[in-house]
């Protein structure tokens, strides 16, 4: 079904869609195989619809991130981190949660790590960083204005 403000990541082997609104927002987390024409198929749901996420990957997990609620013209932001095996369809698992509800912020990764940056909400400064191979939050706050940079460690 068609829908908008979803998130998405791929690795070498499927590209995934998540999450995203058309007429109220969507739990569904749809996946193709890159090298396969066709259809994009069910892999299982996110642990709450939302819509303004963003995603990254390593070679075996995706993670969702952020996202709000849809609702016009004050909407309710997320601070949720989901994670499933790219290989094995089903439905997302908590991962953590970001320092700071927001949505429409930037997400990237590499094989290890992943970062989300900026985002929607007033007054939030804060890059948060995973490790993608462990439940673990990271956080890395950026003071911009005195240049200050503090890391912090969620267990």
């Amino acid at each position: 079904a068609a829908r908008g403000y979803a998130g998405n990541v791929a690795n070498n082997t499927r590209a995934m869609t998540f999450g995203g609104g058309n007429s109220g927002m969507k739990n569904e987390i749809m996946f193709g195989t890159i090298a396969n024409t066709g259809n994009f198929a069910d892999f299982g749901d996110l642990t709450t619809a939302r819509d303004q996420l963003a995603g990254t990957t390593s070679s075996t997990r995706a993670i969702y991130a952020s996202g709000s609620d849809g609702a016009s013209p004050s909407s309710a932001l997320f601070n949720i981190i989901d994670f499933c095996t790219i290989a094995t369809t089903g439905n997302a698992a908590d991962f953590g949660d970001l320092t700071v509800a927001r949505m429409n912020g930037g997400m990237t990764g590499s094989s290890t790590r992943g970062m989300y940056a900026g985002g929607v909400n007033p007054g939030a400064n804060v890059i948060d960083f995973i490790t993608i191979a462990t439940i673990k939050l990271q956080v890395l706050q950026i003071m911009c204005m005195d240049m200050l940079v503090e890391e912090v460690v969620v267990m």
